[in-house]
């Protein structure tokens, strides 16, 4: 249709998509040089994508932890898989980043509720009941993940003063 040499752009010149693609894909790496944040983001982020797809394919399985208290599991199990694929995919972009980072913090404090009615209840999860170790094991990589999203959007301890020399004219100051 376009001949080989054909942009995935047909419309657009080759100047303002590869302007698009490095200012909402690509890293921010200097050339020639790994970034290692970038693989960092995009290891943290895709099991987000693939447990928020669980969420629509299997949701079910999420149903139990859902605390009784908020009503309509199905609903709290479908949005949390909006969030998490949504965040999960945002955390891997550089522009999107650092809300994504802060979505992702606040998605995990909120979804520990379901994981504390877990362990209070003693409630399984696809067949499998965790011990109080389990549980408090489950805790600290969910503090551990918290931090992590904290460190890759430069938020309160990670944050620095040389990101914003990162930044090019016109960009937005970050949060």
């Amino acid at each position: 249709m376009y001949g080989s040499s054909a942009s995935i752009f047909p419309k657009l010149d080759s100047t303002v998509a590869l302007k698009w693609q490095n200012s909402a894909i690509m890293t921010t790496a200097k050339p020639g040089r790994t970034d290692w944040k970038q693989i960092a983001a995009v290891l943290y982020g895709l099991p987000y994508v693939f447990i928020g797809v669980k969420h629509f394919v299997d949701p079910v399985w999420f149903e139990p932890i859902v605390p009784a208290v908020i009503g309509s599991p199905r609903f709290w199990v479908l949005a949390s898989g909006v969030f998490e694929v949504g965040l999960g995919v945002a955390v891997m972009l550089p522009r999107a980043r650092k809300v994504a980072a802060l979505g992702l913090m606040a998605m995990l404090v909120a979804l520990y509720w379901a994981n504390l009615n877990m362990w209070l209840n003693d409630i399984e999860i696809g067949g499998i009941q965790l011990s109080n170790t389990g549980h408090i094991i489950r805790g600290l990589v969910q503090a551990l993940l918290i931090a992590i999203a904290a460190w890759l959007g430069g938020i309160g301890p990670f944050h620095s003063r040389k990101q914003g020399s990162d930044l090019r004219e016109g960009d937005p100051p970050g949060l």
